[in-house]
């Protein structure tokens, strides 16, 4: 694990976008829903649906 941090000048100097970008938002979310890691907090989606693949070849 790395460890990063932040001083209170580093986040002072953070700039955020003026809106959101639904469309990136949408891509970053399903490539990690598509992802067949050990992230626990998508394990179990994992287990009920099986793999993308699986799920493509499905009837």
């Amino acid at each position: 694990m790395i460890r990063i941090h932040f001083t209170a000048e580093d986040l002072l100097g953070t700039r955020f976008a003026d809106g959101p970008a639904p469309l990136m938002e949408l891509e970053l979310a399903v490539a990690m829903l598509q992802r067949p890691d050990e992230d626990r907090a998508f394990a179990r989606r994992h287990r009920l649906l099986g793999t993308p693949a699986a799920r493509a070849a499905a009837p």
